[in-house]
C-alpha cells in the first residue's frame, strides 16, 4: 500500500463516523425501508473501505460514498424482487409541476443526493413506458400517474372500464417484462469481471483495453485502465442486439460496431435526426455532452463534445465521440488494420472553406502514418480525409 493509499485511508477512516449517520438517512431516502438503511448503511461502510484505492480525490469521499450507496440500494431492490413500478408511484413524465411534487416528497431541500439518486429509478421507468404502445402508455398514465378513476378513464376513451382494466392487467405485465430485463442486464454487467483484451487504447496508445462482453445480449463494453480513470468511464458501451449478438471476439465485435457507427451516425448528421435504435422514434442528433455521462465525459474529451442522439423518449444513449467518429470512417477502419496500436493525437482547430474546421488523427505508434479527418467545426460533418505514409 503506497503512501496516498494510506492517506485516503485515514482520512476516511476520520471521517466515517460522522458519514454513519448520513449514510443511513440516504438509504433509508432512496429504498423507502428504514429498518434495512442500517445495514445497507453499514455495507456502503464495508464496500468503501474495500476500495479504497478508487478514491483518487480524498476530499471527494462524500460524493464517492454516494455513489457506492447509490449501487448497494439498486442491488438491494433487486434482491427484493420488488414490483418497482407499484414502489415508485410518482413517475415523472413531462410535467415540470410533477416533478417538483416528487421531489418534495423524496428529499428535503439539504439532501440533492438522495433526489438524485431516487432520479435514477424514475428515468427507468420512463424508458420502459416509452417502449410500451401508445394506447397502453396513455392509460397507464391517466390511471397510475394522473389517480383518474377507472370509469373516467374509460369514458374519455370510449370503452368498457372492463375493457380498461385488461389493458392496465397487460400494461403492468409488459412492464414489469421490461425494468426485469433492463435490471437482470445491469447486474451481470455490474459483477461481471472486466478482462484484458488485444486491443490498444486508440487515445493513448499505451494500454491494452479491458473488456465485457455478452454475446447473447449483444453487448460489449471497453475501457482504458489509465485514460479512463473515472469509475464509469468507458470508452465503448454498446448494447445492440442487432449489430452485435452472436460475436464472441472482442475485435471483430468493434469492427462490426464501428461499421455500423458510421452509417447510423454519419447519415444522421447530414439528416439532422436519426431513428433511436430502442423505441424507433426519431429525435434530433447534435453535438453536445450528453448528460448521462457529462462528469467523465468532459474529461476525456472537453472542449470537443461527442455526437449526441441520445433519445427523449425513451432515454437510451446514443453518443459517439470523436476518436469513434474517425475510427468508425471505411478508411480510419482500414488504418486501424493495418496500423492496430495508434493513437489520436491533440486536435487541431483550422479554417477550412471559409470556416472553422478541425482535423482530428489517428496515428501509429510503431510506423511513420497517419490518418486524418477534416471536420467542420459547429457540425463534425465530413470535409475530406488524408492518409500519410500508409
Amino acid at each position: 500500500m503506497n503512501k496516498q493509499i494510506l492517506q485516503i485511508g485515514n482520512t476516511l477512516e476520520c471521517a466515517l463516523p460522522a458519514e454513519r449517520a448520513r449514510l443511513v438517512r440516504l438509504c433509508a431516502s432512496i429504498t423507502g425501508d428504514a429498518g434495512s438503511a442500517e445495514d445497507l448503511a453499514q455495507e456502503v461502510l464495508l464496500e468503501a473501505w474495500r476500495h479504497l484505492n478508487t478514491l483518487r480525490d480524498p476530499e471527494k469521499y462524500t460524493q464517492w460514498l454516494n455513489g457506492i450507496a447509490r449501487n448497494i440500494c439498486l442491488r438491494w431492490f433487486r434482491r427484493q424482487g420488488r414490483d418497482i413500478v407499484r414502489h415508485s408511484v410518482s413517475l415523472h413524465l413531462e410535467s415540470e409541476e410533477h416533478e417538483k411534487d416528487l421531489n418534495s416528497l423524496l428529499a428535503d431541500d439539504n439532501d440533492l443526493e438522495v433526489t438524485l439518486e431516487r432520479k435514477e429509478l424514475i428515468e427507468l421507468l420512463d424508458r420502459a413506458l416509452a417502449l410500451l404502445p401508445p394506447e397502453t402508455r396513455t392509460v397507464m398514465i391517466q390511471r397510475y400517474v394522473e389517480d383518474t378513476p377507472l370509469s373516467e378513464v374509460a369514458a374519455r376513451l370510449g370503452t368498457q372500464p372492463g375493457a380498461v382494466a385488461m389493458r392496465l392487467q397487460r400494461g403492468k405485465l409488459a412492464l414489469r417484462r421490461l425494468l426485469l430485463k433492463d435490471l437482470e442486464m445491469q447486474e451481470r454487467v455490474e459483477h461481471q469481471e472486466w478482462e484484458e483484451t488485444r486491443l490498444w487504447c486508440v487515445l493513448c496508445g499505451q494500454q491494452l483495453l479491458l473488456g465485457q462482453i455478452d454475446p447473447q445480449e449483444g453487448l460489449v463494453r471497453l475501457k482504458c485502465p489509465i485514460c479512463c480513470a473515472h469509475p464509469d468511464a468507458v470508452l465503448t458501451a454498446s448494447r445492440l442486439p442487432q449489430v452485435l449478438q452472436g460475436i464472441k471476439g472482442y475485435k471483430p465485435a468493434l469492427k462490426r460496431l464501428m461499421k455500423w457507427a458510421h452509417a447510423f451516425y454519419s447519415e444522421g448528421l447530414e439528416r439532422g435526426s436519426i431513428t433511436c435504435t430502442r423505441c424507433g422514434r426519431v429525435g434530433p442528433v447534435s453535438i453536445k455532452m450528453p448528460e448521462s455521462a457529462r462528469d467523465w465525459l468532459n474529461d476525456l474529451y472537453s472542449p470537443y463534445a461527442p455526437i449526441d442522439a441520445s433519445c427523449t423518449h425513451c432515454h437510451v444513449d446514443n453518443w459517439i465521440a470523436l476518436d469513434g467518429h474517425v475510427l468508425s470512417h471505411p478508411r480510419g477502419l482500414h488504418f486501424w488494420r493495418e496500423h492496430p496500436r495508434m493513437r489520436m493525437l491533440p486536435v487541431r482547430e483550422v479554417e477550412a472553406e471559409g470556416r472553422p474546421a478541425l482535423v482530428v488523427t489517428l496515428e501509429s505508434m510503431k510506423e511513420n502514418a497517419s490518418f486524418s479527418l477534416l471536420l467542420d467545426r459547429e457540425t463534425y460533418r465530413e470535409l475530406r480525409s488524408f492518409s500519410e505514409g500508409i
